[in-house]
């Protein structure tokens, strides 16, 4: 196998042989204890995307389908309460158990996303849809935040000139009357 035809894939089990599929649709994978990636050939890679179905691959990574002609149930989202969600969440340094020492990585644990988001099908998990979906929705109620707050600072910048040449004025008229004016 050359160098071009090597992917990294994570595989449910060590003890699963390269030939079978690396996830099954109503696979228990999310159960399993973590493993490290392997490296897998082009034919487990072509496996992979086949199971996954319309799910996009190139070197940039995988696009997973978001069309909505696949989706039901839509409804909207509340982001700046995506975002007060978000700052509960607490995010950690860690390892993976299989891991060698020297790995790091940050973000929150399964179990925590899955109690304040109440996404996905498992509290073991995190689907990359998912926290794609709520870092968007946080980014944008930060937008929407900022765009409240410069509104805000513009309307008091605004006052606070108004105010300083209400009292300029005040000033000489005080001035005009001390000095007989």
């Amino acid at each position: 196998m050359n160098r071009r035809d090597r992917h990294v894939a994570t595989a449910p089990s060590t003890s699963q042989p390269a030939s079978q599929p690396v996830v099954a649709a109503g696979d228990t994978a999310a159960r399993r204890p973590y493993t490290a990636p392997r490296v897998v050939d082009s034919a487990d890679l072509d496996e992979l995307l086949e199971i996954l179905g319309p799910a996009q691959a190139n070197y940039g990574g995988m696009g997973m389908p978001s069309d909505q002609a696949i989706k039901t149930d839509v409804t909207e989202v509340d982001e700046l309460t995506v975002l007060e969600q978000l700052a509960e969440l607490p995010i950690s340094r860690w390892r993976y158990r299989s891991e060698a020492r020297g790995a790091r990585h940050i973000g929150p644990m399964a179990q925590d996303f899955h109690a304040v988001f109440g996404l996905g099908d498992s509290d073991t998990v995190i689907y990359p849809v998912d926290a794609n979906g709520v870092s968007l929705a946080a980014a944008k109620a930060l937008r929407t935040r900022l765009t409240r707050a410069e509104a805000r600072v513009a309307a008091l910048e605004h006052e606070n000139a108004d105010l300083r040449h209400r009292l300029e004025a005040l000033e000489r008229r005080v001035d005009q009357a001390r000095h007989g004016g």
